[in-house]
């Protein structure tokens, strides 16, 4: 569905194409963010408490679940980036072709960290509680806002844009981590 609006907009509505310069950084940004329902998926039918009978200790079946989050996601999500290349690419546009390439895991790994440490193994609790909806709007929009912004200006300064949204997400990545870390002592 987000693969369909996004062409959409960048085809078929002016003012998108001429404002997103780079449809391939924010193409991968909002693939990044779509794979908040991998994250569901992973962690809808069961808990830790499942677990409790198997040789195996929590900090197993996290790992497993971060692992199954990225062997699913990562090559999803490259799927349709590659599918969105092929539509949108012209000549002289592999920087940003490279930028949504390189972009793309690091906003992935923010988006799970952030959603890890919010909601847990139970991420279905994202979407009933409004609270909690709100705190992983905004967590998100404090990365994904900056990296939509690069893709606009990428139109006039592509290094500049480029060199930010790689160091930006890489930031964003490492606060990930941090928070997959911290999730696993919140929940665990």
């Amino acid at each position: 569905i987000l693969f369909g609006v996004f062409v959409f907009l960048v085809l078929y509505v002016d003012i998108v194409s001429a404002i997103v310069a780079a449809p391939g950084l924010a193409f991968a940004v909002l693939l990044g963010i779509s794979t908040v329902s991998v994250y569901h998926w992973v962690n809808r039918f069961d808990t830790l408490g499942d677990y409790t009978s198997l040789p195996i200790d929590a900090d197993e079946v996290l790992r497993a679940k971060a692992l199954t989050f990225a062997v699913i996601a990562l090559p999803v999500a490259y799927a349709y980036l590659l599918v969105g290349v092929v539509m949108f690419f012209e000549d002289g546009g592999l920087l940003e072709v490279a930028l949504g390439v390189a972009v793309l895991p690091l906003v992935v790994a923010y988006v799970f960290g952030v959603t890890s440490y919010l909601t847990g193994l139970d991420p279905n609790e994202l979407l009933l509680n409004s609270k909690l909806f709100s705190v992983f709007t905004a967590a998100i929009s404090v990365v994904a806002v900056p990296l939509f912004v690069a893709s606009i200006a990428y139109l006039r300064f592509p290094v500049e844009s480029g060199v930010f949204a790689i160091a930006f997400s890489a930031v964003a990545a490492v606060v990930g981590f941090f928070l997959y870390g911290r999730a696993k002592e919140k929940w665990v």
